[in-house]
């Protein structure tokens, strides 16, 4: 059941995310019912151990999970997934929120780390996630030392990213921590301290954020499109991604006027269309034209493949302009 659901039957007609969400909750179903039938692993492993190698063979095998990236993102669902109503099966849920945090770092056979650097935020992110809801599952556990070896180590890969996601996680892997550090009254405050003061810093990146947004785009009506030709292209199982550094495709010092994502980008969809759309730069025409404001754009038509407006991601980020697509 858990083989090639990426694209037979009903779930080839699922958007990307409704067949990630079929895929865990099959592998899910059946690794639980696996794990209550008493199955155990080969060379003394346990069934939870043996088990969490399954989920990540069957989602590879349904050709959803090559790139470790996507390995990892799908496990830690399938981890979400699982029930835990017996300890049984929040081992096998720790043991697969664990695999999620070591396939990042799988060696090919040239003994070379695959694909990912450790110092992306998307390395950062996964596994830091996967370090955290491992370390809340250890906590559970009663093994509070381990527990804390986790959380620390989703602090320290989750701290500094800008993205809300991660802030996110940064926050929760924070809030565990004092919880595991309850008998250390002092530390437990300061790490509930560090997570409120998160919080609060996405508090006014928000309020900051939906006052620019009232604001609109910032290009006067008529002004004149200028075609930009410059761009990278990221491809993925489930995603298109396309980048524009603003001082390259523009013009040099661009990235300096060029600062809010809701003043300065826009991205529309011909109407009625999945397949194309442009990206808009509100900019001047070039350095020193401060007052010409012009309305730059990509145009990305037509997409070889459907993708979904209502999921498309829009960053402004180090000079910087990003449009992810997620594939229909």
């Amino acid at each position: 059941e858990c083989l090639d659901l990426s694209s037979s039957g009903s779930a080839s007609r699922k958007p990307s995310a409704e067949k990630d969400a079929f895929l865990a909750r099959t592998v899910a179903a059946q690794v639980t019912r696996l794990l209550e039938g008493g199955v155990t692993g080969p060379d003394g492993l346990s069934g939870a151990e043996h088990l969490a190698g399954v989920v990540d063979i069957a989602l590879m095998a349904s050709g959803r999970a090559e790139e470790p990236a996507e390995r990892s993102r799908l496990l830690i669902l399938v981890g979400k997934t699982l029930p835990a109503p017996s300890k049984l099966l929040l081992d096998l849920k720790l043991r697969v929120f664990e695999q999620a945090a070591d396939v990042l770092d799988e060696e090919d056979e040239d003994g070379e780390t695959r694909r990912m650097s450790r110092t992306s935020a998307a390395y950062r992110c996964l596994k830091g996630e996967a370090l955290c809801l491992a370390g809340s599952i250890v906590a559970k556990q009663g093994e509070l030392h381990h527990a804390e070896q986790r959380l620390h180590g989703a602090v320290a890969l989750l701290d500094g990213l800008t993205d809300e996601a991660g802030q996110l996680l940064l926050v929760s892997a924070l809030k565990s921590l004092a919880e595991v550090c309850a008998s250390r009254p002092a530390e437990a405050q300061n790490h509930a301290a560090r997570a409120e003061a998160v919080l609060e810093g996405l508090r006014s990146q928000r309020a900051l954020e939906r006052a620019e947004a009232a604001l609109g785009f910032a290009a006067p009506a008529g002004a004149e499109r200028l075609p930009v030709r410059q761009y990278a292209y990221l491809d993925s199982e489930t995603h298109a991604t396309f980048r524009v550094d603003l001082d390259a495709a523009l013009y040099p010092g661009a990235s300096a006027v060029v600062t809010s994502k809701f003043q300065h980008l826009q991205l529309v969809f011909d109407s009625g269309s999945r397949e194309s759309l442009e990206l808009r730069i509100c900019a001047p025409k070039g350095p020193g034209q401060e007052a010409a404001l012009a309305c730059w754009v990509l145009r990305l038509s037509k997409l070889y493949r459907e993708v979904l407006p209502e999921a498309t991601e829009l960053r402004l980020k180090r000079g910087v302009a990003e449009v992810k697509l997620q594939k229909a």
